[in-house]
C-alpha cells in the first residue's frame, strides 16, 4: 500500500507539470509538503485515520501560527481529496476534522513622534539596508518591491516607477504582486536621502538597496531588520508594518481611490483597513470646528448636526441648563447632558 511520503511527493510532482500553478504557490506547496511528509511520511494512506492527524496537530500548533495551521488544513484536505479520487482511500479522514480558527494579530500603526525619530536615526546610518527600510516607511512599498528598485526606475522629475518585485521562492525579478504598477513621487526627504546615498554608494551601482550591483533577496532584508530594529526604535514594529505605517498616514491625507494607487491595490475596499482612529486629529477636528462657531452664535444659542469625537451628534452651545458636567480634555470641554447628549463647548477669550 502507498504511504503519505510516496503519494504526497506524487501529489506534488503532478501540479508542478500542469503548469497550472504560479512558482510562488507551488514553492508554497513544498515547504508544507516537506513538513507533512515529517509528520505522517510513513504512515499507510489507509492507516492515517482523524485521530492520528489530531495527535500529529498537537505538536504543529504548537511551532506555527494559526493561520499557518490554515494552510497546512487546506493542503491536507487538497491530499486526501485527491487520494479519494485516485482510489488509493475509499473517505478522507479529514471530513471530520475542524479547520483552525484563524486568530489574525491586528497590524499597528507607528505614532507621528515614533515615525519622525526612527527616520532621522535611520537617515544618519545610511546603508544598503537602512536605505531599504527607509524607504518602505515613506513610500509605503512591499519589500519585495523596495529590493527590485533600480536607479533607472526615478525619472528627471523624480517620479519612481514600481514595476517589479524579487520573488520570495527563487530570488528572481518579476512582476509585482498583483500586476498593478504605479509611479509615485518621491517626498522630498527621501529625495535628498537618496541623493546623499547614490554618491556614498558609488555610480556604477545599478540597484538603489543593494551594493553587490544585483537586487536583494527580501529574506535577507527581513534576517537583518530582525536583528537591528531595535537601534533605530523600531523594535515593536513587524517589517510589514513599516508599509502599514505609511499607508494609515497616507490614509489621512488622500482619497480612498489615491490611497488604492499609492498601495498598490487592484480593490478599493482594502484602503478601510488603514483607516486608524488619530487622537490629535480628533482633538483638532473638535477645536476647528468650534473655532469656526462666532460668539454671537453661541449667545443666540445656535447648535449644529455633525458626526465627530466620541460618537457624537450634538453640539449645542446655547441652552446651558442641560450643561450638568463638563471635563476638560486638552483645550476642548466634553459635556454630557442629562438626556445623554454630548455637548463639545471651548472657552472664547
Amino acid at each position: 500500500m502507498t504511504t503519505f511520503k510516496q503519494y504526497a511527493t506524487d501529489w506534488l510532482d503532478y501540479r508542478l507539470k500542469t503548469g497550472e500553478f504560479s512558482p510562488n504557490t507551488i514553492h508554497k506547496d513544498k515547504s508544507i509538503v516537506k513538513l507533512l511528509i515529517v509528520k505522517f511520511g510513513k504512515y499507510r494512506l489507509d492507516n492515517i485515520t482523524p485521530l492520528v492527524i489530531k495527535d500529529k496537530y498537537k505538536s504543529l500548533y504548537q511551532q506555527y501560527s494559526s493561520a499557518y495551521m490554515s494552510h497546512i488544513y487546506k493542503k491536507m484536505k487538497m491530499i486526501f481529496r485527491s487520494a479519494v479520487e485516485d482510489g488509493y482511500i475509499s473517505t478522507s479522514p479529514m471530513s471530520s476534522i475542524k479547520a483552525p480558527k484563524v486568530q489574525y494579530a491586528r497590524k499597528r500603526a507607528m505614532s507621528k513622534v515614533e515615525y519622525t525619530q526612527a527616520i532621522d536615526l535611520l537617515r544618519h546610518d545610511l546603508n544598503q539596508n537602512t536605505v531599504a527600510i527607509l524607504i518602505l516607511l515613506m513610500l509605503g512599498l512591499r519589500r519585495a518591491e523596495a529590493c527590485a528598485l533600480q536607479w533607472s526606475d526615478i525619472n528627471e522629475d523624480n517620479i519612481i516607477t514600481i514595476d517589479k518585485a524579487v520573488k520570495e521562492h527563487d530570488g528572481s525579478v518579476g512582476d509585482t504582486k498583483n500586476g498593478m504598477h504605479r509611479h509615485l513621487p518621491l517626498p522630498p526627504v527621501l529625495l535628498d536621502i537618496l541623493q546623499e546615498w547614490k554618491i556614498r554608494q558609488g555610480a556604477e551601482q545599478l540597484y538603489i538597496c543593494s551594493n553587490r550591483n544585483r537586487h536583494r533577496r527580501p529574506q535577507d532584508l527581513y534576517k537583518w531588520y530582525k536583528v537591528n530594529r531595535e537601534r533605530y526604535g523600531l523594535s515593536d514594529y513587524s517589517l510589514h508594518e513599516l508599509r502599514h505605517t505609511n499607508l494609515t498616514f497616507m490614509a489621512r491625507l488622500v482619497s480612498q481611490w489615491d490611497l488604492m494607487q499609492w498601495a498598490g491595490w487592484t480593490d478599493i475596499s482594502v484602503a478601510k483597513t488603514y483607516i486608524h482612529s488619530d487622537r490629535e486629529a480628533l482633538i483638532s477636528g473638535a477645536q476647528n470646528l468650534l473655532n469656526s462657531v462666532s460668539k454671537s452664535d453661541i449667545s443666540a444659542g445656535q447648535g449644529l448636526i455633525f458626526g465627530g469625537p466620541l460618537g457624537v451628534r450634538t453640539l449645542d452651545l446655547g441652552d446651558e441648563n442641560k450643561q450638568v458636567r463638563a471635563q476638560k480634555f486638552e483645550g476642548v470641554y466634553f459635556t454630557k447632558s442629562k438626556n445623554s447628549e454630548i455637548t463639545i463647548s471651548t472657552t472664547f477669550d
